[in-house]
This record gives C-alpha cells, sequence and structure tokens, in this order.
C-alpha cells in the first residue's frame, strides 16, 4: 500500500500465477486493511484490469465498491474506512 494525498493510500497486490487460489490475496488484503486501519487512513484505491476476477471478489468481499474507468479494459475498486459498513 502506498499514501497517496492526505488520509488516502492505493493498493496493490500481485500475486505469482503458481500462488494463486491458496487465499494469499485475500490474506494479503486484511492485512493492508488492518494497517491502514491502524494508520488512520480513510480512502483506499486500487484499479485493476476488468478481466481479474478473482482481485474484483477478493476486494468486494473486503467492502470495497467498483467502478467502471474510461479506459474500457480497467476498473477502479475503491474503500472509504470512516464509513460503517467497512469490512476488514
Amino acid at each position: 500500500m502506498r499514501l497517496a494525498i492526505g488520509n488516502r493510500a492505493e493498493l496493490a497486490v500481485l500475486i505469482s500465477d503458481q500462488f494463486q487460489r491458496q487465499g494469499l490475496g485475500t490474506r494479503l488484503v486484511q492485512a493492508l486493511l488492518q494497517q491502514a486501519q491502524e494508520q488512520k487512513i480513510e480512502r483506499i484505491v486500487a484499479e485493476m484490469l476488468r478481466d481479474n476476477y478473482a482481485m474484483q471478489i477478493v476486494l468486494k468481499r473486503a467492502g470495497f465498491r467498483l467502478y467502471g474507468l474510461a479506459n474500457p479494459t480497467s476498473i477502479r475498486a475503491c474503500l472509504d474506512l470512516n464509513l460503517p459498513s467497512a469490512a476488514v
């Protein structure tokens, strides 16, 4: 996770093909969200390829909302940690 502006951060997770489908992405996102809360991060943003369904599922389960972008091959996920519905 990288701090961008103020209390906002950008999240990126890359799992090597041989280690995918083992829950590592879920565990990494959970750990990053815990760190973000401890650091008083208010919003986390991630961008991914539109066909990366596995990461979309991981982020949706963590409470992120998905948004389309002008670029038809990409999608953005946003999570506001100060909202009561934010899951960790």
